[in-house]
């Protein structure tokens, strides 16, 4: 096996599970957290659903070799990775007010 097909084989491997685990993430924690009471939850589950927007086109690709070249396809795709620094500065801003109130806690 050559460099390039590990490397091609792994990325796919790798599409897999960060689609799979980002999809699986919010329903399962969903059963012992109410992240939706909490600021900071709400901003966790939020990239849990980016990640798995981002990682539909590439994970469909990889099962079944479709390829999404249309504009609204594009435009869509460009709004999920567009959604996700825009989620982890809502994390931070989440994070600062808490922290102002003091009602963070240090481990």
């Amino acid at each position: 096996m050559s460099q390039a097909q590990l490397l091609a084989d792994a990325s796919q491997i790798l599409i897999f599970a960060i689609f799979i685990t980002s999809a699986l993430f919010t329903p399962v924690v969903s059963m012992y957290w109410p992240w939706w009471k909490h600021g900071i939850g709400r901003t966790v589950i939020a990239e849990a659903i980016a990640m798995t927007l981002v990682f539909l086109f590439p994970m469909l690709h990889v099962l079944f070799g479709t390829e999404f070249k249309s504009t609204p396809y594009q435009w869509f795709e460009l709004a999920c990775f567009a959604a996700v620094p825009v989620i982890f500065v809502w994390r931070a801003v989440s994070t600062w007010k808490l922290q102002r109130k003091g009602t963070a806690r240090e481990s």
